[in-house]
């Protein structure tokens, strides 16, 4: 959209971009080199919307290091209702990439195909996150034999997902998650943790 080449390209020339309160039309918004950093006004303040089914709203890409995004909030448009794996912020890599330093903060996602899709890291970290009516898991992690999958997640809450409120897909995991603090889950669709 034209909105997403705005951020996108402010993203590619600034270090730091500043999202000031307001509604944007923002799909597939790409970290594409180390220490990004994209803020809002706040959760409610500053809110990302996608008006396509599909794609993630804001992706961490490839072997990018210490990126952070936090302080608003991120849904579909009303109208759409996702049907392929979509979300907030996702890292698209599902295949030997991991990133690193990832810090995710302040976020709300409200009515994604799954709320976070988080992804292979050596180390990243969360805190208030919150993923509301997911059509399918409120935050789903992968990984695999080769690459660690270390997330330190603190005050985090996910309610009323069609499915898992945390579904974690590994293949011969080699790292195991990290430290979960203030976790909570409310009306999973299926089940808490998976």
């Amino acid at each position: 959209t034209a909105t997403t080449a705005i951020f996108q390209s402010a993203l590619n020339t600034y270090k730091v971009v500043y999202a000031p309160k307001g509604t944007y039309n923002i799909c597939n918004l790409q970290f594409n080199a180390d220490s990004q950093v994209l803020l809002g006004d706040g959760v409610g303040n500053t809110v990302f919307q996608c008006s396509t089914a599909s794609q993630n709203i804001i992706n961490l890409v490839g072997l990018i290091n210490n990126n952070e995004v936090g302080r608003f909030s991120c849904s579909r448009t009303s109208s759409i209702t996702p049907t392929l794996p979509g979300a907030c912020i996702g890292n698209s890599n599902a295949d030997t990439t991991q990133w690193g330093g990832a810090k995710i903060h302040d976020i709300q996602s409200n009515n994604d195909y799954n709320g976070f899709m988080l992804g292979m890291t050596n180390f990243a970290f969360g805190w208030n996150l919150d993923a509301e009516n997911s059509y399918n898991d409120g935050f789903f992690f992968f990984g695999d034999a080769t690459n660690p999958l270390q997330w330190n997640l603190t005050n985090v809450s996910v309610g009323k997902p069609n499915a898992n409120c945390f579904e974690i897909s590994l293949t011969n995991i080699q790292t195991p998650l990290e430290l979960w603090n203030g976790v909570f889950t409310f009306n999973c669709g299926s089940r808490g943790i998976y």
